[in-house]
């Protein structure tokens, strides 16, 4: 009996671990749809496509063809150029606004989870007033307060997912600080500065990475939010927010203005959801398959 149930135990654990190691389908499309985004953003000033900021009236509002794939905007330009343009802002903002968001939520997270006292309580009250904004409010104040440019939306998006970086790295070092091997270098006389790097980050660095991917997707969607809404970037910007503002007189006359960058923005966020669930799957070692 006891044989039995032992050799159950391991094929389910054959079982979990066979399927962490295969991801599913729509994990791998979701790698595939980055990646394209990543080349997109990296390498799209070197694709044969028109200069998204080139206008000729004449060839205004006219559907896909041979010449323009996705068609053109009210000035003539080129949709699949700007799509491929926009790309790069978006990156640009995703991966700005959860290194900043990281930069300082991590460390005061770590420390606050380690030390405790008037420090953990003094971040715990810094993160809850952070939280009682509305993130899309949150951010609309600091650009307000920073004034428009790429820099100063960055920096807004990324202030708005700090208190979500601070909070699972506060919570992840209130359990490893009670871990044997951290308690052991506290013995030893380590220093607080050494045990968090040594020890304590590199086994937070997963669930770090988990909220990255799935904070990127909310500041890409939070950063089109404020371009749509006029605010962070110009509207000659070929942001895809700024693309579906400047596209709304023209919904019903051109309706593929506004659809292709929406499809854009919902496809790359999907895809960013999916990988972090994925990840999130495989870094939880109580996650039963699905």
């Amino acid at each position: 009996m006891a044989d039995s149930v032992e050799a159950s135990a391991d094929n389910l654990r054959s079982l979990t671990l066979t399927h962490r190691r295969s991801p599913q389908f729509s994990v791998v499309v979701s790698f595939t749809i980055l990646a394209a985004f990543v080349a997109c953003a990296i390498f799209g000033p070197l694709l044969p496509l028109p200069d998204p900021y080139a206008q000729r009236l004449i060839d205004s509002l006219q559907g896909p063809s041979t010449e323009h794939w996705l068609g053109t905007d009210q000035l003539g330009r080129d949709i699949l150029a700007r799509i491929v343009a926009g790309s790069r802002y978006s990156l640009i903002i995703g991966l700005g606004a959860i290194g900043v968001g990281a930069a300082l939520g991590v460390p005061s997270g770590m420390l606050a989870g380690f030390r405790g006292g008037w420090l953990d309580a003094l971040v715990t009250r810094v993160v809850d007033v952070f939280l009682a904004f509305p993130g899309i409010i949150l951010a609309l104040v600091i650009v307000a307060i920073l004034g428009p440019g790429l820099f100063g939306l960055v920096l807004a998006v990324g202030l708005r997912s700090f208190p979500v970086f601070a909070r699972v790295a506060r919570a992840e070092t209130l359990s490893l600080r009670e871990r044997e091997f951290v308690q052991g270098a506290t013995a030893l006389g380590s220093s607080a500065e050494r045990i968090l790097a040594r020890h304590v980050f590199p086994n937070l660095a997963s669930a770090v990475t988990v909220i990255a991917s799935l904070q990127m997707a909310t500041a890409i969607l939070i950063g089109a939010t404020l371009t749509f809404l006029g605010v962070g970037l110009s509207p000659e910007v070929p942001e895809w927010g700024a693309m579906m503002n400047a596209a709304r007189p023209y919904m019903l006359r051109a309706p593929h203005l506004i659809v292709i960058p929406g499809l854009a923005l919902m496809v790359v966020m999907l895809a960013l959801n999916l990988v972090g669930d994925w990840l999130r799957d495989r870094s939880d070692p109580f996650s039963a398959p699905t």
